[in-house]
Parts: C-alpha cells; sequence; structure tokens
C-alpha cells in the first residue's frame, strides 16, 4: 500500500479544501429555478456507477459519506482520500426549439480515517443543490409599439461541510452521525427592459437568500457474512427536518436613457426583507446489498424526501414529496490475479425518480443509466473511477413541453494511504 504520512495527507486536503468548489455554475437547467436549485447526487464516485445505490455500500477501499456508518469498513490506520471532476451536456427541448450546454466542476472531496478498533470517521465538502438557467422572453405593446424584454437568470447553490463519525456497535452492526455545515447563496435575478422611440428603461431585482446554518443526520450499517461465498449489507439513514437560517435579501435598480441622451439611476430597494429559515425536509433512505463470492455485488437502494409540507422564510413552496428508486452491479473477475483486466471493477446501474418539483401541477419524472470502470493502479491501493451517463427528465404525458436529457462523465480518485505506522525495532 501507498505509504503518505500525515502531514502530506493534510496539506494535499486543505488545498483542495481552500479552493472554489462552490456549487455555483454547476447546472444550466430552467427547473432549478424552483426550491433550492437542482440537488446534487448523494453518493460519490462508486455509487453513482451504480446507478446511484449508496445507504447499503460497505467498502474498505472506497467512501460512502452518504451512510455515515459505512467508515466502519475501513482498515485499521488507513486513510482514504477522495475527490471527484463531474462534466454534463445538457440539451433541452421545449415544443419550439432546443437548446444544448456543458457545464464541469470538481464535484466533492472527501477524507476517510480510522482513529480507533471502535472508531471511524470523515470529512468533506460537496455541492448539495446548484441553481444555473437564462431565460430571455420578448413581447411588444400593440397600444404604443413599445417592446419589453424580460431576463431571468439564477445562480448559486448550497453546499455542505460534513464531519462524520461511526461507531462500531458490534462486529456485524455501526452506527454513524453526520454533522453538516450548510452554507452558500440562491441567487435569482429578474430583468426587465422596456424601449420605445423617445425612451428606454432597465429594471433588475436581484433577490437573494444568503445561508448559513448547521444540519445533523444519522445512519444505520449491518454487514454480515452469510457463508463463504455470500455477504449481506443493509444500510438505512434518516434526517429529522432541518431549519437552515438564511437571510433574504433584495435589490432594485432603475436606469432610464433618453433619445436626448439623459441617464437617470435609481436605487429602489435595498434591504434585508427577512431574517428566516429554509426547512430542509425529513428524510429517509434504505437499502441492502449481496456479495457473491467476492466477484458479484448487486444492490437496491430508496430514498425519500417530505419537501411537499417545506416552507420557505415562512411561505409554502410549490414542492411535492421526492421518491428515488435504484439498483446497480459491480463485477469483480479476480481481485487476487496478476492480469490487470481480471482486477478491475465493472459496474451498472439505473435509477427511476419522482422529483420535488412541480411544472403545471405534474410531478417531475426522471431516469438515468450509468456504466463505469474502476481501474487500480499498479503496485499500489489508488483507484481510478469512470462513470458514463445518460439521463433525461420530463413532465410525464408533455414530454414535449419541456424536457431535458444529458450525457454526464465522472472521474473519481481513491487514494490510500497509512494514518500512521509503529516501526519495530531489533
Amino acid at each position: 500500500m501507498l505509504k503518505i504520512s500525515k502531514f502530506t495527507i493534510l496539506t494535499l486536503f486543505i488545498a483542495l479544501l481552500s479552493t472554489n468548489i462552490k456549487s455555483q455554475n454547476n447546472t444550466n437547467s430552467p427547473y432549478s429555478m424552483f426550491g433550492i436549485g437542482e440537488l446534487s447526487d448523494l453518493g460519490l464516485g462508486r455509487s453513482k456507477a451504480m446507478g446511484g445505490v449508496s445507504s447499503p455500500l460497505f467498502s474498505n477501499l472506497y467512501l460512502n459519506p452518504d451512510n455515515p456508518a459505512s467508515y466502519a469498513a475501513l482498515g485499521m490506520s488507513t486513510v482514504i482520500f477522495e475527490v471527484g471532476i463531474s462534466a454534463k451536456n445538457n440539451t433541452i427541448t421545449t415544443m419550439d426549439d432546443s437548446y444544448t450546454s456543458f457545464d464541469g466542476n470538481i464535484s466533492y472531496i472527501a477524507l476517510g480515517l480510522s482513529f480507533s478498533k471502535w472508531w471511524r470517521a470523515g470529512i468533506g465538502l460537496k455541492p448539495t443543490s446548484s441553481i444555473g438557467y437564462n431565460i430571455q422572453q420578448s413581447i411588444t405593446q400593440e397600444y404604443d409599439s413599445t417592446e419589453i424584454t424580460n431576463i431571468y437568470k439564477g445562480e448559486g447553490g448550497l453546499n455542505s461541510l460534513y464531519i462524520d463519525n461511526s461507531f462500531k456497535i458490534t462486529n456485524s452492526l455501526s452506527l454513524g452521525i453526520k454533522s453538516s455545515y450548510v452554507f452558500g447563496s440562491l441567487d435569482k435575478i429578474k430583468s426587465t427592459t422596456s424601449y420605445n422611440n423617445s425612451s428606454s428603461t432597465v429594471i433588475t431585482q436581484k433577490d437573494r437568500a444568503l445561508v448559513s446554518s448547521l444540519a445533523f443526520s444519522t445512519g444505520l450499517h449491518y454487514h454480515k457474512l452469510i457463508s463463504d461465498n455470500l455477504i449481506l449489507n443493509i444500510g438505512a439513514t434518516y434526517s429529522l427536518k432541518n431549519d437552515i437560517k438564511a437571510n433574504n435579501t433584495k435589490f432594485v435598480t432603475s436606469v432610464v436613457s433618453t433619445s436626448t441622451g439623459n441617464l437617470f439611476v435609481d436605487t429602489l430597494i435595498d434591504a434585508t426583507l427577512k431574517e428566516g429559515v429554509l426547512e430542509i425536509p425529513q428524510t429517509f433512505s434504505s437499502g441492502f446489498s449481496v456479495i457473491f463470492k467476492n466477484k458479484y455485488e448487486i444492490g437496491f437502494d430508496y430514498y425519500r424526501a417530505n419537501w411537499s409540507n417545506s416552507k420557505f422564510f415562512g411561505e409554502t413552496q410549490n414542492l411535492t414529496n421526492l421518491q428515488k428508486f435504484a439498483t446497480g452491479i459491480e463485477f469483480t473477475p479476480d481481485y487476487r490475479s496478476t492480469k490487470y483486466f481480471k482486477v478491475i471493477r465493472y459496474r451498472a446501474g439505473a435509477n427511476f425518480s419522482k422529483s420535488y418539483l412541480l411544472y403545471d401541477n405534474k410531478q417531475l419524472n426522471s431516469y438515468e443509466l450509468d456504466f463505469g470502470l474502476g481501474l487500480p493502479l499498479k503496485n499500489s491501493s489508488t483507484l481510478i473511477n469512470l462513470t458514463f451517463g445518460y439521463g433525461t427528465r420530463y413532465v410525464p404525458n408533455q414530454s414535449n413541453l419541456l424536457s431535458e436529457s444529458y450525457f454526464s462523465f465522472n472521474l473519481d480518485l481513491s487514494l490510500h494511504a497509512f494514518w500512521f505506522q509503529k516501526r519495530l525495532l531489533k
């Protein structure tokens, strides 16, 4: 195994932690204008390639912070450092046209540590949601020929800086606790331009929710060797409703330009309207996986988030309950082999989701297919994970109204090291 000092690991982690890996500009979708934006994937690289299965996954080679109890799988005195990069080519189709955009960013960084026989821990930073859209609408008033152009823009998102603690209750059962610092901004901008022969007026309104608060969740994991050729994993996570503290500010400006060359600029509103909370709902997930002959792992997972009663600054949102069903498989021909292609991990998965968003009072649906490879580096326990995905999001029975399809790519690096080693003296 690759041997790296504590100082090297911490320096690398802090350096990446200090970079800008916020969730801004991680999406370009008109659907992200609702709620807190487009929700990010829960799992990391391996989970992504298995269709999003996460709560039952339990491995000493990969991190699974979606279930904080899963760190119990880490070996003694080991460290796992992971970083992920994601890219997406998104096509939006309407009744009249289609638009294509490309987005890419660092998707997460994570670190897992083993402190004792019964205690493991992790720390990381990953996006919770992303907002990114730019919509333009133009009309002409018949009675005075005034042309009006409305531009709607959104940017920002929420991030989660988390600390996980995992405790072994028995050899098979572990309990995990996740403490998260949720931060970021949700910026929504509307710009209205009206012009005729005598003047033009631009009114710009910027609404911002600035978020900074703590959130908590928990997880359980059961890992059992049924026989020499069969291992059972069962996982579950739960989070109570978290009231995320936020400030809601509004900034409105007016710019009037006349045909004679005069320019008038005015600030109409510059104020903090409310100090309140964004209600992040109660969530629950559960799933299981079975491992056959140390070659095949097949997993199933279910996730639910009760967004229907969520309020932002005391106001009810037009949201509904989210449900996600995922299944995935990983195949390793022979992890002990000296032949490279036999130690590659081959993965595939699929998921179907009923979104928390409503469009024209109908719940958005989506599905995704994923394929991936886990490529070990020779003479080390470091792995490179590649994931290729295709998905679509649509309004049921109205797919021609507004639909999205995308191709995604994820590159994840999993670096293994010893946290410390005792030297033997002769």
